[in-house]
């Protein structure tokens, strides 16, 4: 008896190329700017890890959800390449759908982190800021006066994906 072994479905190689070839990258990118130029990217590592010289404590948002979130990141992409090699779907756009779920991931931690609180002195200084501000003026207004992370919600609509 003589076992031959077929080779793999052209559709099978395209998308193990495509998965190789191409990574998902999540996060603040460098045209991601606040009013005054300073990079987003800059201000979230900052509020990550903490910068404790100048008494900013660590309110980290994207390592727990990397830390939550990789499983369930991970089952998505082998569904994405699953229907890749069926012809359903382009495995780009298969990792593309996977980085708006895990933007949406880290947006949501952004929005869920309440601790450590604010320190009195930014809370003030936030009620400075929005003194002539209507009582509706968004994320950064005074209803949210006392949220970490979210002072203009720049940072929480920056969060984004890109397929690279």
């Amino acid at each position: 008896m003589t076992v031959r072994r077929k080779g793999l479905p052209a559709s099978y190689k395209k998308a193990m190329r495509a998965l190789r070839r191409n990574k998902i990258r999540v996060g603040f990118f460098p045209e991601a700017r606040y009013t005054d130029g300073t990079q987003i990217a800059y201000v979230a590592a900052i509020q990550e890890f903490g910068y404790p010289a100048g008494g900013i404590p660590s309110r980290a948002f994207l390592r727990p959800t990397i830390r939550e979130q990789k499983g369930n990141w991970s089952r998505q992409i082998a569904g994405a390449t699953i229907a890749a090699i069926e012809g359903d779907i382009r495995m780009e756009d298969g990792l593309g759908q996977v980085g708006a779920l895990a933007a949406g991931d880290v947006s949501q931690s952004i929005a869920n982190v309440t601790s450590p609180p604010l320190d009195e002195d930014t809370v003030e200084a936030r009620k400075n800021k929005r003194a002539n501000e209507p009582a509706d003026a968004g994320p950064g207004s005074s209803s949210g006066i006392r949220k970490p992370l979210v002072d203009t919600g720049q940072m929480l609509q920056a969060v984004s994906w890109r397929v690279t």
